[in-house]
């Protein structure tokens, strides 16, 4: 897909961004580490993919008045099948590259997003996430000649956790829904690069999209509680593709000096 398209940072004036000099990281595998290496790419998966069942909805109440300014013109059942047409068109149309904002790793992370010990963490900031992307331009192609890419925009965000049983948030956005998660997932402290087919929905799980990794990533650790090995293997394939990251393994399970 990332061969017929391009991408720009479409920056929108009602999300707050923390400062671009915030610490983010990413958990992967092992595996997928190794194919963003190989790729150049970072890959962004698509939204009705990621395992929440509360992805890309709406609150209680909000249904509630949602249902309610429907409802003069639509029965109960065409309300209901509208949002969720809606929902769902919304989460088929968007890829998801999330992040975590912290100074430092979290062990919640690594638990739950790396599958054993053979995983990574990249280090990296908001900017140098948003540095990625040109900044959006409303025209993009020379007039009176064809366009060779489709222009897409991506929308970066920090999530904000909410009460879906009582509390509300603005979604004048379609978008909007996708940058909010129930409370639960607090600790996560995510922030998010959302891809927007605006075209058409996704056929894939995920798009691949172009980045200079050398300018993306700060470093990399390596799962705390992996063999040294594992450190010699990222250190070795990262400078087999030219990249000079620093590479050590993460020391927050390490015992402190008695």
């Amino acid at each position: 897909m990332s061969s017929v398209y391009a991408f720009a940072y479409y920056p929108l004036s009602f999300i707050e961004l923390p400062t671009p000099k915030s610490t983010i990281w990413r958990y992967m595998s092992l595996s997928q580490f190794l194919a963003m290496l190989d790729t150049r790419t970072l890959h962004f998966s698509r939204a009705d993919c990621l395992g929440d069942p509360l992805e890309g909805t709406i609150t209680k109440p909000m249904v509630e008045l949602r249902d309610f300014r429907t409802s003069r013109t639509l029965s109960d059942k065409e309300v209901r099948g509208f949002w969720r047409d809606q929902q769902f068109r919304n989460l088929k149309s968007v890829a998801i590259s999330c992040w975590t904002m912290s100074k430092a790793e979290s062990a919640l992370m690594w638990s739950s997003y790396v599958k054993g010990h053979e995983g990574i963490a990249i280090k990296s900031t908001i900017g140098r996430l948003i540095a990625q992307f040109p900044k959006w331009r409303k025209r993009r192609s020379i007039p009176g000649k064809p366009a060779d890419k489709e222009w897409m925009p991506i929308i970066i965000g920090d999530v904000r956790y909410l009460d879906y049983e009582n509390e509300t948030y603005p979604d004048a956005f379609n978008i909007i829904p996708l940058l909010h998660k129930h409370i639960v997932y607090k600790d996560e402290r995510e922030l998010r690069a959302l891809l927007w087919i605006t075209s058409q929905s996704l056929e894939e799980e995920g798009v691949s999209v172009p980045v200079d990794l050398s300018t993306l990533v700060d470093s990399i650790r390596v799962h705390p509680r992996s063999q040294p090995l594992l450190a010699e293997i990222v250190t070795k394939a990262t400078r087999m593709h030219g990249f000079t990251f620093t590479v050590e393994q993460s020391q927050i399970v390490r015992r402190p000096m008695s």
